[in-house]
């Protein structure tokens, strides 16, 4: 408390107080961090969406988690202690998600999460030959063939490789999806 005293040539004295509260200004940032799917700082999944959740504290009070994905979209996460963020869209590879905790300064504390989104493939990839000839036949009297063609996925095409009939058949039970006819008495890798 004050008190603001003021006189007069007579020594007459009049007062006046005023009660003052001192709040230091609060530079203290939030805490926060993830618990949920992992407390981890990377994930993988197959889903194409995620939900967090984690915890976050503050010297006075947390007044706001927020989450952001560099690959697209952002929200507000559900509580400030214990928070929640729920159906995060995600996108095919690495998502670096971060959630911050903001205080009523605007203090900012944040976390990261890197989710790498793998889809599950459930497509076959498609073949096909063009070269030498893209019909099903093709009649050479060369010892060797080269073979050319194109290979597409939804995903991604790993591996091309090619078997002789002799080799396709030894392998069943699966049945060969296509099948290049070599008339010759002997085909040969090249």
């Amino acid at each position: 408390m004050l008190t603001v005293t003021a006189r007069d040539a007579a020594s007459n004295a009049g007062t006046a107080t005023i009660t003052v509260t001192y709040t230091p200004t609060d530079t203290t940032v939030p805490s926060i961090s993830i618990t949920s799917p992992t407390s981890g700082s990377t994930y993988s999944t197959s889903s194409s969406s995620l939900n967090l959740g984690g915890a976050a504290s503050d010297n006075i009070a947390v007044t706001q988690v927020i989450w952001v994905n560099n690959r697209g979209g952002s929200g507000t996460a559900t509580g400030t202690t214990g928070w929640s963020a729920s159906s995060i869209p995600l996108q095919i590879g690495a998502n670096v998600l971060t959630v911050t905790a903001r205080d009523a300064a605007s203090n900012a504390g944040t976390a990261t999460l890197t989710v790498t989104y793998t889809p599950t493939d459930t497509t076959a990839p498609s073949i096909s030959i063009a070269s030498p000839t893209s019909g099903s036949t093709y009649s050479t009297s060369s010892s060797s063939l080269n073979l050319g063609g194109a290979a597409s996925d939804n995903v991604a095409v790993t591996q091309v490789t090619w078997l002789t009939i002799a080799e396709a058949a030894a392998r069943r039970p699966a049945p060969p999806v296509g099948r290049l006819q070599v008339s010759h008495s002997r085909a040969e890798r090249t």
